[in-house]
């Protein structure tokens, strides 16, 4: 596949307004930067600020997706939103303690050519979370908003006076109130110190604050989408923190659109993150246990940890079946660990054993795997649960050996052939 690849570093301004709209995709992740991460580069952007010298801030490359063929498609963000979101968040802050610079408006909201009309900077269409909603909901706020929500907060951190104000407002509201209340804390400082320098800083944040967005480019915004996932994917290969999940739920959601069947497949991984959620497990573990299963049933039995390889490599299993297929097998897998969760909490020899192998902490990746084995099959009879999992801590405890990967691969190939343990 072709790569069409435009890389050019701009500043905060030139990048707000060439694109006018960017739109977060719905697998992405819903915002998450902390009060905490927010004090980080609100302190380093004034560290930049206060340089005498060669004082531009960098803050590293996006990837976007454009379609060229197609007017009204804004460019779509495969990495860089929590940035750029939170840059946003700032702004907002800015934009009612300078309510006199209108560029700072601009920078929260593009207006149509004849100026009736327009869209917010940033269009999150993330699945399940509310970020559009908040968005839009801080983009009203006035100073009298911005103000009341100070003073309560200044009443309630009296309490907490060696909290510092990050720490605190991370317990407090969602992600985003959190942001733009703590932006709005430290610029209202700054305003009070100095207000010519606040515009002299919010200046300094549209001109001299730099982005290299990395576009990736075909005639319609899925094909786009999928190329910039291949840089996306690259530069995690390269040691950005990126779960496997992420690309192989941006891998699933793309086929779901193929299909028309975008909202079916929302709901789907939305049953399996909230079951992943009770479970206390990341959706990379059901994945795993999947992997283990297939390779074991097919008669592969050899050690493999990539799990991104099994499902999107050249004969994946993305390629080869529907995206309902492998969903309905995620939700299977994550109903039994939730059935087996339950039986747990009990005081039944069998929640006792399951208890111990809980304990033994050797992963819910192997034991796991093994049980959901069990289940498919055999189900969940007590009468024949129960010396089964007395042979997995047999297993741990007696031998002293582990479960390497390549030896749970066996062991579920045993039981689906023949039941025993």
């Amino acid at each position: 596949m072709a790569l069409h690849l435009n890389a050019e570093q701009k500043n905060l301004r030139r990048l707000w307004s060439e694109y006018d709209s960017f739109v977060i995709p719905p697998y992405q992740r819903p915002y998450s930067w902390s009060a905490s991460e927010c004090k980080q580069l609100y302190d380093d952007l004034i560290d930049a600020f206060n340089r005498p010298n060669d004082n531009d801030y960098f803050v590293g490359t996006i990837i976007l997706a454009v379609a060229d063929d197609q007017r009204d498609e804004y460019p779509r963000v495969v990495d860089g939103q929590q940035r750029l979101t939170t840059f946003w968040l700032m702004f907002k802050a800015l934009s009612v303690l300078l309510p006199e610079i209108p560029s700072i408006i601009d920078m929260l909201y593009s207006h149509e050519w004849d100026g009736k009309g327009g869209r917010l900077r940033i269009n999150s269409l993330v699945n399940d979370a509310n970020d559009m909603e908040m968005m839009k909901k801080i983009y009203g706020w006035g100073a009298e908003d911005y103000e009341s929500m100070y003073d309560e907060l200044m009443d309630n951190f009296k309490a907490y006076s060696r909290m510092d104000i990050g720490d605190f407002l991370n317990a407090t509201g969602s992600t985003m109130e959190a942001a733009t209340l703590y932006f709005y804390y430290r610029l209202r400082e700054f305003k009070q110190e100095d207000g010519m320098h606040l515009a002299l800083f919010a200046k300094y944040l549209m001109t001299s604050v730099l982005i290299i967005p990395i576009e990736m480019h075909a005639p319609g915004i899925r094909d786009a989408e999928n190329k910039a996932l291949v840089i996306f994917e690259t530069i995690n290969n390269r040691g950005m923190a990126l779960s496997d999940s992420d690309i192989l739920k941006a891998r699933l959601y793309s086929k779901a659109v193929t299909t028309t069947d975008k909202d079916t497949f929302v709901k789907q991984w939305d049953t399996v993150s909230d079951n992943c959620k009770f479970l206390g497990i990341e959706i990379d573990t059901l994945f795993t246990i999947y992997m283990f299963i297939e390779k074991a049933r097919r008669g592969d039995l050899h050690y493999t940890t990539d799990i991104r390889e099994f499902f999107d490599g050249r004969n994946g299993e993305i390629s080869h079946y529907t995206y309902d297929k492998i969903m309905n097998s995620l939700l299977e897998i994550a109903d039994i660990l939730h059935r087996y969760k339950e039986m747990e909490y009990g005081t039944s020899r069998v929640a006792g054993w399951m208890q111990v192998i809980d304990l033994c902490n050797t992963g819910i990746n192997t034991h796991g795997s093994i049980l959901v084995a069990w289940a498919m099959k055999n189900g969940f009879d007590l009468n024949t649960l129960e010396p089964f999992l007395s042979c997995i801590v047999r297993e741990m405890f007696v031998t002293g050996q582990m479960f390497y990967e390549f030896k749970v691969i066996h062991i579920i190939a045993e039981i689906l052939n023949t039941g025993d343990s």
